[in-house]
């Protein structure tokens, strides 16, 4: 099991209910979240099998900022 940090531009609950399209089309995804009181909305990712870079690009294909945060 991964756990990827992002910083995104996710900033309001229908933000994250329109990303949750990306993580319903994801196969591998078991949890996700956005803390929308952080500056950074972080979005975590819990999953198996994916890259990092599949996540971002789905949320970028919304318009969304997502940098995966370092280590």
């Amino acid at each position: 099991m991964d756990i990827f940090i992002f910083r995104t531009s996710i900033h309001t609950a229908d933000d994250q209910l329109r990303v949750s399209q990306v993580f319903d089309n994801l196969l591998g995804v078991s949890k996700w979240t956005v803390d929308l009181d952080d500056c950074d909305r972080v979005l975590r990712v819990v999953c198996t099998g994916l890259a990092p870079s599949h996540i971002e690009h789905g949320i970028r294909a919304l318009g969304y900022e997502c940098e995966e945060l370092p280590d």
